[in-house]
């Protein structure tokens, strides 16, 4: 009965991510809060599908996912963050990804841990925040990545 439940929920999983990238992945006239490294849409030509670089799994375990995007993509990407939103001691965030040469968008869900502190000074707390912060956002990007 468990693996039951799981395969239903994968399917209402994948469904809602669907919903999302559906609304997430129009083109907005605004892009003037878009964080990241990449050239505009109207910097380069839109190029092939096929031209995406196939890569194995592990070696986006070794790296950033954003040293990644730089060595394989260079200029040629950016992100957006959505949404962000701490749920305990978690912090959540969604993140839209674009390789607009390629005509490409992704959006997905990134999720960090936000480390416990021993110290009651607020910085330290601020700055376990912000650290979950940053690695929520490489979380998302590498879903995004996997996604290619």
């Amino acid at each position: 009965m468990g693996r039951e439940l799981t395969e239903s929920f994968d399917i209402l999983l994948e469904g809602n991510r669907q919903e999302l990238e559906a609304l997430y992945n129009r083109p907005s006239d605004s892009s003037k809060d878009t964080i990241g490294s990449g050239a505009s849409d109207s910097d380069s030509p839109l190029r092939e599908r096929a031209e995406i670089r196939r890569f194995d799994k592990d070696e986006l375990a070794k790296i950033d996912a954003a040293d990644w995007l730089d060595h394989y993509y260079p200029g040629e990407w950016k992100y957006d963050v959505k949404d962000r939103k701490r749920e305990g001691n978690e912090l959540v965030v969604l993140c839209r990804f674009e390789l607009p040469g390629y005509g490409i968008r992704r959006t997905q869900f990134g999720m960090a841990e936000i480390e416990r502190t021993n110290s009651p000074h607020q910085n330290t707390e601020r700055e376990a925040e912000e650290t979950a912060y940053r690695q929520a956002i490489d979380n998302a990007l590498r879903w995004c990545i996997r996604m290619l």
